[in-house]
């Protein structure tokens, strides 16, 4: 998690794809995460510019991930290199699973179970909730009824699909 919650997040991401009828449902620093991870991969030369494009936070959230990797990552090593090697950057699930999983587990109580769509089971067994893009009206009032404001997002980016829901 980028920063445990200290209190539940009250702001909200729909993530849809034109090509699907359904999307998941980010906190907004997640989603935040998903945009600036993307957009920092394609302009960093270096693992020590993306590490920098990101921020600290993303950055510390990133590295996590690499701390078992058997490629260690230094900062003048080219961003060439680190797509090649580092396990994050061979999956297009990542990090948009993650994203998806920390959300669910913080809002998914929060909802109507009759507004989701359906539910997959990540890799790690984790449950993700995948809601109707024709009922985003309904669930933009269930979370404001919960106190919480949703906004949607479309997803043109086949890299950050969250490959498990489609």
């Amino acid at each position: 998690m980028i920063q445990p919650f200290i209190k539940p997040p009250t702001r909200f991401v729909f993530l849809w794809w034109r090509d699907t009828t359904g999307g998941f449902i980010l906190a907004e620093q997640y989603y935040w995460l998903l945009t600036r991870f993307e957009s920092a991969k394609d302009e960093a030369g270096t693992w020590g510019e993306f590490l920098d494009l990101v921020g600290a936070e993303i950055a510390a959230y990133v590295e996590s991930f690499l701390e078992n990797d058997e490629v260690k990552l230094v900062r003048s090593d080219s961003m060439g290199e680190a797509l090649e090697h580092a396990y994050i950057f061979s999956t297009p699930e990542f990090p948009a699973t993650q994203c998806a999983e920390e959300s669910y587990t913080c809002f998914g109580s929060r909802l109507p179970l009759e507004l989701k769509s359906s539910e997959i089971r990540t890799e790690y067994g984790i449950k993700v909730g995948v809601f109707p893009k024709a009922r985003f009206l309904e669930l933009q009032e269930a979370m404001s009824n919960a106190g919480c404001e949703l906004r949607a997002e479309l997803c043109d980016d086949d890299r950050v699909i969250l490959n498990y829901g489609r």
